[in-house]
């Protein structure tokens, strides 16, 4: 899967049989998801609940906050207990949004976080050094850590 964020404010997962875009809104190849629900196309299944999406494609297992100053609930994070992959849009650098994103992912406990905009050194409490800056990721289940976890920005 190749992950890229043509703006601060989205980001694109390429899956072998289609292309997922996240923004205001998420659509797969050509089909805009009007809202909640479970659908399957060309091979993704997406889980929609409001302000996150999951998605199974390619073997893996993304998490997508729409919203990243958004928490999860319990019950939420019992759904989520299998995230390879956790992208979200960043907002902002400010502390408070930081923190935001770290009690997420230490609720979530993905393998991999993508963040989309921001500047890499914001992050830092994440993964304890800066991490990654890069225009586009590409991850294969193979490619996961096992024992750690890695933190990417991606510019746009």
């Amino acid at each position: 899967m190749q992950i890229t964020s043509p703006s601060s404010s989205s980001y694109t997962l390429k899956a072998k049989s289609a292309a997922i875009t996240v923004n205001e809104h998420i659509q797969i190849n050509e089909h805009p998801l009007p809202g909640p629900g479970e659908y399957e196309v060309s091979e993704v299944f997406a889980e929609v609940m409001p302000d996150l999406a999951l998605f199974h494609a390619d073997g893996l297992v993304v998490a997508s906050l729409l919203n990243g100053k958004r928490t999860v609930t319990a019950e939420e994070v019992e759904h989520l207990e299998d995230v390879d992959i956790l992208c979200l849009v960043a907002g902002s650098d400010s502390a408070a949004d930081v923190d935001a994103i770290d009690k997420v992912v230490k609720d979530i406990e993905p393998r991999v976080v993508v963040i989309a905009g921001g500047d890499p050194a914001s992050y830092q409490k994440l993964e304890g050094h800066v991490p990654d800056a890069m225009p586009a990721l590409k991850l294969t289940k193979s490619d996961l850590p096992e024992e750690s976890r890695r933190v990417y920005v991606l510019a746009s």
